[in-house]
């Protein structure tokens, strides 16, 4: 393959692709396909709309509000476009490790002594 050093790995792979047979999976997608992007932004100013609507839904509402809308969608694409649009459920996350005023702090009671 060193013959043609002017020609890229993908234009290689054109016009030998018995050569490039072990990387034929390694080779990546050039674009997402039209009709994916343009569902991706029409799915994305729904969610704008509905998180300002319901600021308090997570992914997961989003996805059966969406689908009650009429759009057929899973709750993994909504997610995702969830995370690159930075839409955050505006609700109480869990304080597991804070403790409470009131708790009593209990003593370690093996400190120092020795387990077999």
């Amino acid at each position: 393959m060193s013959a043609f050093p002017h020609l890229a790995l993908p234009e290689k792979y054109k016009l030998f692709p018995q050569a490039f047979s072990f990387v034929r999976n390694y080779i990546p997608e050039q674009s997402v396909s039209e009709p994916s992007y343009r569902l991706s932004i029409f799915l994305k100013y729904n969610l704008k709309e509905l998180f300002l609507h319901f600021p308090f839904y997570g992914y997961r509402k989003m996805a059966l509000e969406l689908s009650s809308q009429g759009h057929r969608t899973m709750t993994k694409r909504v997610r995702r476009l969830m995370r690159e649009m930075g839409i955050k459920a505006l609700s109480p996350k869990k304080l597991t490790s804070l403790p409470s005023k009131e708790h009593p702090i209990y003593p370690y009671l093996l400190r120092g002594k020795r387990i077999r």
